[in-house]
């Protein structure tokens, strides 16, 4: 909602705290859901997507070769493959 109203930076906030988590069952195996990274990415707000993502790492194990993929795809301008993790789409 945030984004709908153009609160970028109110996004951004919620996006690093959606990362502030022990993680749970769920998370820890089948990961986050990335539909707010992504509208961010759109915006050109990659540094918080890629911090948002290093975050994500402490949790979901099973996803660090994807979190790395996603990172340098970023990194080369490139829009990452997000869709299995895209609940909101």
């Amino acid at each position: 909602m945030a984004l709908d109203s153009r609160k970028i930076n109110e996004a951004k906030f919620y996006l690093i705290q959606a990362a502030e988590t022990n993680g749970s069952p769920t998370l820890n195996s089948f990961g986050p859901d990335l539909f707010l990274a992504k509208k961010l990415l759109e915006e050109n707000e990659k540094l918080v997507v890629v911090k948002y993502l290093n975050l994500c790492k402490k949790f979901w194990r099973s996803g660090q070769g994807r979190i790395e993929k996603w990172k340098k795809d970023i990194r080369n301008n490139q829009t990452p493959n997000f869709d299995e993790h895209l609940l909101y789409h």
